[in-house]
C-alpha cells in the first residue's frame, strides 16, 4: 500500500465524518445549507469506499501473485 492511498483515506474519513456532524447541526440552523453537506459527505463517503475497494484489489493480486501453496 503507497503513502499517498494511505493519506488519501485519512483526509477524506476525516472529511466524511466531519460533514456528517456538521450536517446534523445545520439541520437545525439552515436546512438548505445542511442538506448541501450531506452531498458533500456522501461523495466522500462514496470516494472512500471506491479507494478501500481499489487497495483490497491491489492486496489480493499481490496475494495471488506470491501464492507458494505448490511447494
Amino acid at each position: 500500500m503507497d503513502r499517498k492511498a494511505e493519506v488519501w483515506k485519512y483526509i477524506l474519513l476525516i472529511v466524511a465524518v466531519a460533514g456528517q456532524i456538521i450536517g446534523f447541526l445545520f439541520l437545525f440552523i439552515n436546512v438548505v445549507a445542511a442538506f448541501i453537506f450531506y452531498g458533500f459527505y456522501i461523495l466522500t463517503f462514496i470516494m472512500l469506499l471506491l479507494l478501500f475497494i481499489w487497495d483490497r484489489k491491489k492486496e489480493k493480486d499481490k496475494e495471488e501473485f506470491d501464492d507458494y501453496t505448490d511447494y
